[in-house]
């Protein structure tokens, strides 16, 4: 699953139905950030779900892929169900979808609301927003704290805590018991750490590129912050495209926040030949290249016109 919280959502609500129906949690929970090829283990599994992500060259069989982001391949023996197969145009959470496909009990749809509300897709899952402001109305006030929260998970190697502590809540009983369960507990301790860090680290960055519409900055960190740098850069100058791009090791991780129409298919067509991986939505979306592309990326974008 993806470790982001949209990623992280639908993996506590498979995780709940699983548990429910099955009495199983999962052998194993793998959390993937740009590298979901190289996280797959090789060896045959009796069944494998992939979540708000999908392989780039791996094609598995016994696979179910429930993903909402703009289709890039077919798949010969896994099973992909994505709203963007029949309509490119459509944007749904994958929480949502996950919610929906499992038909999952109202108690669970706060967990489905905080994936929805991360990723910005209230304008087709209406049903749901509607659910929970009716059974769970405490939740109006906590909403921004609760995807603060979640959202921690980008920023960690390992997001089974966040998954956790979602699952904890829900057994206890709903979202109030987010932060009072010892894996939520740990949770608060961490996106403490994080967003201290990463206000530190904002004051690093470097500015590489500055164009009237754009700007890309680069820090170097262990913690994948660059998603909490570039959604706080990009409220300052939501006019501008801009790009924040974590140097740390080999392959360069970059986030993009653009206000642009299509932005991710534009730059998608921009980047050819300079990025290895690219996915998100049209105007947030991330890619990854290797670091002797950065004087290319960086020459690519001054000469920009956007």
């Amino acid at each position: 699953y993806d470790s982001d919280a949209d990623g992280c959502t639908a993996a506590a609500l498979f995780i709940i139905y699983s548990m429910e129906n099955f009495e199983k949690y999962p052998d194993k929970l793998v959390s993937c950030f740009h590298d979901i090829d190289d996280r797959m283990e090789q060896e045959e599994k009796e069944a494998i779900v992939i979540l708000d992500t999908s392989p780039k060259a791996l094609d598995p069989p016994n696979t179910i892929i429930i993903d909402h982001h703009i289709v890039k391949r077919k798949f010969k023996n896994a099973k992909m169900f994505n709203p963007r197969l029949i309509n490119p145009n459509s944007y749904m959470s994958t929480s949502y979808l996950v919610y929906k496909i499992l038909e999952m009990p109202v108690e669970a749809s706060w967990i489905a609301f905080i994936g929805i509300k991360a990723d910005k897709a209230e304008n087709e899952c209406k049903d749901v927003i509607a659910t929970v402001e009716k059974h769970f109305p405490q939740l109006k006030r906590r909403e921004k704290r609760l995807i603060n929260l979640i959202s921690t998970s980008r920023n960690l190697h390992d997001a089974r805590v966040v998954v956790n502590s979602l699952v904890e809540a829900y057994n206890m009983g709903g979202p109030e018991f987010l932060g009072k369960t010892p894996s939520s507990y740990k949770l608060l301790e961490l996106n403490k750490k994080v967003y201290e860090y990463a206000l530190n680290c904002l004051l690093r960055t470097k500015k590489l590129v500055e164009t009237k519409n754009l700007e890309l900055y680069s820090i170097s960190s262990r913690y994948n912050i660059q998603s909490i740098l570039v959604s706080k850069l990009s409220r300052i100058k939501p006019q501008k495209t801009i790009l924040v791009a974590n140097l740390k090791g080999n392959i360069v991780h970059v986030e993009v926040r653009t206000p642009l129409k299509r932005g991710y298919s534009k730059f998608e067509k921009i980047l050819t030949g300079i990025i290895d991986d690219m996915g998100g939505h049209e105007n947030a979306f991330g890619f990854s290249l290797k670091k002797d592309m950065l004087p290319k990326l960086v020459e690519t974008l001054s000469q920009l016109k956007i």
